[in-house]
């Protein structure tokens, strides 16, 4: 039997949350005017979960469950990947949910063969509270996730061709690593601009060990994917601005990281580095504060993990003038209008 759309959900020991989503997905088999095949695989957990999968699967509220032990988070959605009967293909995590919007409006226009790809948007929510929306932001490929996971909904046989999610290097951004790949073969998702999926912070992405390889993982997407930025910003100077924002914001985030996780900074900044001396070509207004990223800031933290007070001002002062927001997502700089005030009159000499 074939299905409009297969939801895979993948747990491990999520008794607790798991029926949040899946009532979610039944919900949308209700009223929802397309097929939906819900499929879970699970870990092998050890809560309870399998004995209530089977049940639910013997009322008739799933379609299908596999309950054995893999090797992550993306070794199992490359098993819901490959198991998957339906036309489209999306994931849903075991604390993440459906808003009230109809899922046929993302579905339909995939199996109608007018696009390969459509993308809402997520409310994020943490600790019960609604706290963002996190928009589906294309233009953003190859720099950050583009977008949102939870609410992306792509032809399942476009997934199969790529040959799935890269487990063995990404144990936290794989899925970023298969969209750039995606986009970068020419896809074009359909952007609806809703809020479809109710995304739980909270979970594997905000843990300690994600914590420790998003920063790594994402820079080498940005390895990987060098020869489209670089074409982007010899084309587009914003675009070119853009890259530049990310690879400061990237270089101070290496700051004091080895002292709180233990890891290893040096392959990365030595990463950074490189991309910050040969983009300084394309983006000529911030070559001064390139180059003492890659010449002075990053030299320091290979050698020593760690940077002292002045240097990180200083670093503070160099984001300031490319106007990378205090809010940021990746680096929350910390500062106010006092603050930025007080960097200008203090620092300004020192980098002239």
């Amino acid at each position: 039997m074939t299905y409009d759309l297969t939801v895979v959900t993948v747990c491990r020991n999520a008794l607790l949350t798991l029926k949040k989503t899946l009532d979610s997905v039944f919900e949308q088999k209700r009223r929802a005017g397309i097929s939906i095949e819900h499929l879970i695989i699970d870990g092998a957990s050890t809560d309870g979960t399998p004995d209530y999968l089977q049940e639910l699967l013997e009322q008739g509220k799933i379609e299908r469950y596999v309950s054995e032990p893999d090797r992550g988070i993306y070794d199992a959605m490359n098993k819901g990947m490959r198991l998957a009967r339906g036309t489209v293909l999306t994931f849903l995590n075991a604390d993440d949910s459906y808003t009230e919007e109809d899922l046929s409006q993302c579905v339909l226009p995939i199996v109608r063969g007018a696009t390969d790809c459509v993308a809402g948007d997520c409310a994020s929510w943490k600790d019960g509270k609604r706290h963002a929306c996190w928009p589906a932001e294309p233009d953003l490929a190859y720099l950050r996730i583009p977008l949102p996971h939870p609410a992306l909904f792509i032809r399942t046989t476009l997934y199969r061709s790529l040959g799935g999610f890269d487990a063995e290097h990404f144990r936290c951004a794989a899925d970023t690593d298969l969209m750039c790949a995606l986009m970068k073969r020419g896809m074009t998702p359909l952007l609806l601009r809703k809020e479809i999926t109710n995304f739980d912070s909270g979970g594997f992405s905000d843990s300690d060990h994600c914590e420790t390889k998003f920063l790594d993982e994402h820079v080498e997407i940005m390895r990987r994917n060098w020869d489209a930025l670089s074409a982007r910003s010899a084309s587009d100077p914003n675009y070119a601005s853009l890259v530049t924002v990310y690879l400061l914001n990237r270089s101070a985030e290496l700051d004091g990281w080895a002292g709180r996780y233990g890891r290893e900074p040096m392959p990365t900044a030595s990463i950074l580095k490189d991309m910050c001396v040969e983009h300084r070509k394309r983006d000529p207004h911030a070559e001064k504060g390139l180059c003492w990223t890659a010449e002075v800031y990053l030299p320091e933290i290979i050698r020593r993990h760690k940077v002292g007070f002045l240097m990180r001002q200083k670093m503070d002062f160099i984001r300031m003038l490319y106007n990378l927001p205090p809010t940021s997502p990746y680096v929350n700089l910390g500062y106010h209008q006092t603050k930025r005030k007080w960097l200008k009159t203090r620092l300004v000499s020192l980098f002239s």
